[in-house]
């Protein structure tokens, strides 16, 4: 989703670093230094749920009590429902998402029960079902490429040659 990493192996003495990052810290301060990459489309969907009238109200709502609405919380500045990051309904993201979760070379159009439980795993927003059926009803590979739903015809049998009465 977005990372572009190389993992190289190194024999015995020449993999210092891994000695090095195994030892334990002794202060606490040293851990204080490690950072976390954060996406590109978190900030978009950060813009987005303050855009968004209800989204923003939710937020406020949860800064002053996080448990003031079942389901939802506000951690690190991500808005979630249940563990899921929550998508604003009239964000253009959606359709990223679905393109990758529907779409990409790995993934391979598995078609809508798929998607939606690969979305549902990470992502929440309303009317997400409805969105996910849409996208991949309206998805021209998948239109294109749609095995038939008839039985296949049986064996092949040829007709009878009439007779002629003279």
């Amino acid at each position: 989703m977005g990372y572009d990493y190389e993992i190289i192996y190194k024999k015995g003495r020449e993999n210092v670093i891994a000695d090095a990052l195994s030892c334990q810290f002794e202060e606490e301060s040293t851990l204080l230094t490690i950072s976390l990459p954060i996406p590109e489309w978190i900030e978009e969907a950060h813009k987005q749920w303050f855009s968004h009238p209800l989204l923003s109200q939710l937020i406020t709502k949860l800064q002053v009590d996080p448990n003031s609405i079942v389901g939802y919380s506000w951690q690190d500045e991500i808005l979630c429902y249940k563990d899921n990051v929550v998508i604003s309904p009239i964000s253009t993201l959606k359709i990223c998402i679905l393109a990758k979760l529907h779409s990409s070379p790995i993934v391979g159009h598995s078609g809508f029960q798929k998607t939606y439980a690969r979305t549902q795993r990470s992502f929440f927003w309303i009317g997400m079902k409805m969105d996910i059926l849409t996208f991949v009803a309206e998805f021209d590979v998948c239109q294109c490429h749609k095995g038939e739903r008839v039985k296949p015809p049986g064996t092949l049998q040829q007709f009878l040659i009439p007779t002629v009465r003279a």
